[in-house]
C-alpha cells in the first residue's frame, strides 16, 4: 500500500484527494488548515463522497511514500512543516504548482526525496472546506524520469490522467503562456473565460503569448511560431464561465500567484534582453492589485 501525504486541500488538492481515495489501495492523509470528515468530489454527472483522513497539524517525523504539494506556489514557505515531517529519502515529491521553476523553488525544501514538477491541467473550484467542483477532466504532466513514472503508477486508474513527458520544459513553457496571458487578462478584468471571445481581448492574449514564447525559446522551450494561436483554442475549448484560479483569488482579496505566472515571463526576457513591453506593463498592474498583508490578514479575521 503506497503511504501518500496530500498538502493543502483546495480546488486542485480536493480533487487529487478524491482520485487517489477512490483507488482504495493506497493510504492517504491530508494536510489542512481546517479539518472536515466528508470530501465531496463534484464531477460532471458523478458525486464522490469519501472520508479521508485529515490532519490540521503535521504529524512528526512520518515519512511517506508520495508527498502531492498542492499548494499556491507562493504557499509553499508555509508548507515546510508538513514537508518536513512527510518527506524523507525514498519520498517523491510531486509538486502541482504553477510556473516553470518548480526545481529552484523547492530546491533545499525537500530535503533528500525526489521532485516530479507536475503541470496541472484542472478546471476545478472549492466550494467548501472538504467541498470541492471539477468541471472538466484533471490531468497532470511529469518528467519522464523515475519520479514521474512513480507519480503515474499512483494514479493509475483514477480520473485524474497522468502524462509523462520527455520534454517537460517546453510542456511547462506552453502552460506559462496560457497563464501569463488569459489568467492576466481575466484578472484585471474580473470574469470568466468569456471575456475572452472579446476579439480585443483575444488579440491582447495573443501578444502576450507571442512575447512569452520569444523568452520560453531562449530558455531551451521547442515553441512553434504558431503557438499563440495553438494556446488560445485549448483556451476557448473550456468551459466559457471558468474562473481561473487567480481570478478566484483577486475576487477574494487573497494573494495571487502572479510572480510565477507573470512576473517570471519579465525577469526571464530581462535575462535574455528580450523586449516584452506587454507582459511588462500587465505584470505591473497585477503587482499594483494585489492586496497589501494587513488588507488579507484583516480579511482572514472577519
Amino acid at each position: 500500500m503506497t503511504r501518500i501525504g496530500l498538502i493543502g486541500p483546495g480546488a486542485i488538492g480536493g480533487v487529487v484527494a478524491g482520485a487517489l481515495l477512490g483507488l482504495e489501495r493506497h493510504a492517504v492523509a491530508i494536510g489542512a488548515r481546517t479539518g472536515f470528515d466528508e470530501l465531496v468530489v463534484e464531477r460532471p454527472g458523478v458525486i464522490d463522497r469519501v472520508h479521508p483522513t485529515v490532519l490540521v497539524e503535521p504529524p512528526v517525523g512520518a515519512p511517506v511514500d508520495l508527498v502531492v504539494l498542492a499548494t499556491k506556489a507562493h504557499q509553499t514557505d508555509g508548507a515546510r512543516p508538513w514537508l518536513d515531517a512527510w518527506c524523507g529519502p525514498s519520498t517523491v515529491v510531486a509538486a502541482l504548482q504553477n510556473g516553470v521553476e518548480h526545481v529552484a523553488r523547492l530546491d533545499g525544501v525537500i530535503g533528500q526525496a525526489s521532485l516530479a514538477p507536475t503541470i496541472v491541467f484542472c478546471p476545478a473550484e472549492r466550494l467548501a472546506p472538504g467541498h470541492v467542483r471539477l468541471s472538466g477532466r484533471a490531468a497532470l504532466t511529469v518528467p519522464d524520469d523515475r519520479a514521474g513514472r512513480f507519480v503515474a503508477s499512483v494514479f493509475d486508474g483514477s480520473y485524474v490522467k497522468v502524462r509523462t513527458s520527455a520534454d517537460w520544459l517546453t510542456d511547462a513553457w506552453i502552460k506559462l503562456l496560457s497563464n501569463c496571458a488569459g489568467g492576466a487578462v481575466t484578472t484585471l478584468a474580473r470574469g470568466s473565460n468569456r471575456l475572452l471571445d472579446d476579439p480585443d481581448a483575444a488579440e491582447l492574449c495573443r501578444g502576450l503569448m507571442s512575447e512569452a514564447a520569444a523568452v520560453g525559446r531562449a530558455e531551451g522551450a521547442r515553441l512553434p511560431d504558431d503557438i499563440a494561436d495553438t494556446v488560445m483554442a485549448g483556451i476557448r475549448s473550456m468551459a466559457a464561465d471558468h474562473h481561473s484560479s487567480i481570478v478566484v483569488d483577486r475576487l477574494a482579496g487573497r494573494p495571487t500567484e502572479w510572480r510565477v505566472r507573470n512576473e517570471i515571463v519579465v525577469r526571464k526576457a530581462a535575462e535574455h534582453g528580450i523586449a516584452v513591453p506587454l507582459n511588462h506593463a500587465m505584470t505591473t498592474l497585477l503587482r499594483l492589485g494585489e492586496p497589501s498583508a494587513e488588507a488579507h490578514a484583516q480579511k482572514i479575521e472577519a
